[in-house]
């Protein structure tokens, strides 16, 4: 991850199902910059294994512009 300076610190499925793996990361991403992935030897139920995978993609902070209240609606 992140040209291999943001290594991953855990991985576990998320649920029984395992369908989804979730990921943490040793330090915090850098808003607007793309990231790439490396997927590797990850196996499934059956014994397949998934071909080596890499994948980019970009991260953006969540931030609130502004946010206001209608008055009208408001109990009180």
């Amino acid at each position: 991850m992140d040209n291999a300076s943001n290594p991953v610190l855990f991985a576990q499925f998320s649920d029984t199902s395992r369908t989804t793996i979730l990921l943490e990361f040793q330090n915090n991403f850098t808003d607007a910059q793309e990231q790439e992935i490396h997927i590797a030897g990850l196996e499934d139920f059956c014994g397949n294994t998934i071909n080596d995978t890499l994948g980019k993609f970009t991260y953006y902070l969540i931030s609130a512009i502004e946010a206001f209240a209608d008055s009208e609606n408001l109990s009180g």
